[in-house]
């Protein structure tokens, strides 16, 4: 017999006792639909009526997982905004994360862009930046950050500027 507890049931519970116990020749009376246990066996564990079985519980510590990572358009383009979204969730319960600290990094060449965008938006990370029109033919880079709860994700790019 195996179960399966998700830790998300458990809350903040860092230890609990349990037993088990196991049941056969229990049969339903097909008349009245009343339990019938006079033929039933019972085995209890731990054995002897002797306490409970201790479990503690043991989980990693979460960590923030980048799910996605999309740009708009594809590539950067001189005097036009240029977009990085990130999606990122929990390991440990799955859910998007819905607000965070951003942190957005870019440059065109060796000239560092200020980000005219930087939030967690729709479930995604999204920072923005004006691409200077003179940046044709430069390399763009650019970082993506988000803190949550004390755990961080980031995501960079490299892309030539057209």
């Amino acid at each position: 017999l195996t179960v399966r507890i998700s830790a998300s049931e458990l809350g903040n519970t860092k230890a609990f006792k349990f037993f088990a116990v196991a049941i056969s020749g229990l049969v339903v009376d097909p008349v009245t639909g009343d339990l019938d246990g006079t033929n039933s066996k019972a085995d209890v564990a731990p054995g002897g009526g002797v306490g409970l079985f201790p479990y503690t519980v043991n989980i990693a510590k979460p960590t923030l997982v980048v799910r996605g990572l999309a740009t708009t358009p594809a590539a950067p383009k001189g005097g036009k905004t240029f977009t990085m979204r990130m999606t990122a969730a929990r390991s440990d319960t799955g859910a998007v994360l819905q607000n965070g600290r951003v942190t957005c990094v870019g440059r065109a060449g060796t000239a560092r862009l200020r980000a005219q965008l930087a939030r967690v938006q729709g479930g995604a990370v999204v920072c923005t930046w004006l691409i200077p029109a003179n940046a044709k033919g430069k390399t763009f880079r650019g970082s993506v950050t988000v803190v949550f709860e004390g755990l961080s994700a980031s995501r960079s790019i490299s892309r030539r500027i057209s």
